[in-house]
This record gives C-alpha cells, sequence and structure tokens, in this order.
C-alpha cells in the first residue's frame, strides 16, 4: 500500500488555528451592525487548545498526533479534514468581520439567507 504524504502536519494546521483564533479576538465586538461576544470565540479557543493539548498534537518526536496516527490513515483524513474545516469556517469569520471579500459575498450570496455569528461558529 502506497502512502500520500500530506502537504501540511497537523500540527501545522494546528498553529494556523491558533493564529486565526488571535486575530478574531482582536476583531471590534461591533461589526456589520450586530453585537457579539469575542468570549464566544475565546471559549471555542480553549476548548480547541484543550483537545490539542490532550491529543499531543504540538508534542514532538514519538508524542506527537502525526507520529502516532500515522499508520491509521483514515484517523489521520478524518482530524485533517476536522481540521481543515475548522480552519476555513474561522477565515470565514474573519472575512465577514473584516469586510474582505465582502463585494464578493454580495455578487455570490445575492438569493441566499443572511448569516449571522452563530450560523458561522456552527
Amino acid at each position: 500500500m502506497i502512502k500520500v504524504t500530506r502537504s501540511t502536519t497537523l500540527a501545522e494546521t494546528g498553529l494556523e488555528i491558533f493564529a486565526l483564533f488571535k486575530k478574531i479576538k482582536r476583531i471590534d465586538q461591533h461589526v456589520h451592525g450586530e453585537e457579539w461576544s469575542s468570549a464566544l470565540f475565546a471559549a471555542e479557543a480553549d476548548r480547541f487548545d484543550l483537545w490539542a493539548v490532550n491529543l499531543g498534537l504540538f508534542v514532538s518526536g514519538h508524542g506527537s498526533l502525526d507520529y502516532r496516527i500515522r499508520e491509521a490513515e483514515s484517523l489521520e483524513r478524518t482530524i485533517h479534514r476536522f481540521m481543515k474545516d475548522l480552519n476555513e469556517s474561522l477565515k470565514e469569520v474573519l472575512e465577514y468581520c473584516t469586510g474582505e471579500s465582502q463585494q464578493l459575498e454580495k455578487d455570490d450570496m445575492k438569493d441566499a439567507p443572511a448569516r449571522s455569528f452563530d450560523d458561522l461558529l456552527v
């Protein structure tokens, strides 16, 4: 069986997620006429941090999550997909909050229902 190597490790993806959570924490609490609590994102960041520590996401060597699941391809794909989905969701939140790609959203989602912060968290 040939093992396909990933371009990014789970640890690298985890670091990217931490960076996105930090950026979101610095955003003003009043965005696009909506009030939102940065505490919600802080709580999610804390949950991710706890999950990462418990699984050894940032441990080096043989204790690392990447090393321990290297032969369990299905599990590796599942965790990687979960983390990529979280990463993309956090990028969407940042785009929404900072107004980036706002014109693209208007063009692409003319008929789509309006989304709130709660929708982006799910």
